[in-house]
């Protein structure tokens, strides 16, 4: 799988993928030296959850990657993600995953097309595993993505709202592009 055109989104993908696989990577020694243990967890959070979802959507045939050409097909994707997930969670756990899942796609479509960094601390506020916070320019996906998920139609609204305050782009257009 190879998804990324940002060199640190590249780097961050590549040391997940060594704490994955417990293989040292020697390339990454330079960039690990400037991560903090939380980065680093915070990292394998992020990239858990994209795996996952990039994993589910190669297994269905769905095409989808981190650049826009793809972006239409998101909503199918979220779609079969939901069916499959939710033979095996109650549903608010499964809203929960679905949004962790959707908020790490696009906060790595947005650092991957926009060249943005993804920041990661930890704080009592932070919405991720372990209080970590995630966020491009302070916005964390993650609080607009648990919004979409509602009883019997799902919202995007806010989630675009945001994700327009990153990256200037409206996913709306996209997403209703079938």
């Amino acid at each position: 799988m190879q998804y990324f055109q940002n060199h640190r989104l590249k780097m961050m993908a590549d040391l997940y993928e060594e704490l994955d696989r417990g293989e040292l990577n020697e390339g990454l020694s330079g960039f690990k030296k400037h991560l903090s243990q939380n980065e680093i967890n915070a990292i394998q959070i992020l990239f858990d959850y994209f795996y996952a979802f990039m994993q589910h959507c190669e297994e269905e045939g769905i095409a989808l990657d981190a650049t826009y050409a793809t972006l239409h097909n998101l909503p199918d994707a979220l779609h079969s993600f939901y069916v499959k997930q939710a033979r095996r969670y109650l549903p608010n756990k499964l809203h929960d995953i679905l949004a962790r899942s959707l908020a790490s796609y696009l906060m790595i479509l947005a650092s991957n097309v926009h060249q943005l960094d993804i920041s990661f601390d930890k704080k009592e506020e932070g919405l991720w595993a372990n209080m970590y916070s995630i966020s491009i320019n302070d916005i964390d996906l993650l609080e607009s993505a648990q919004k979409v998920f509602g009883e019997d139609e799902w919202h995007f609204e806010a989630l675009s709202d945001d994700y327009k305050k990153l990256a200037n782009i409206n996913l709306i257009t996209y997403l209703t592009q079938a």
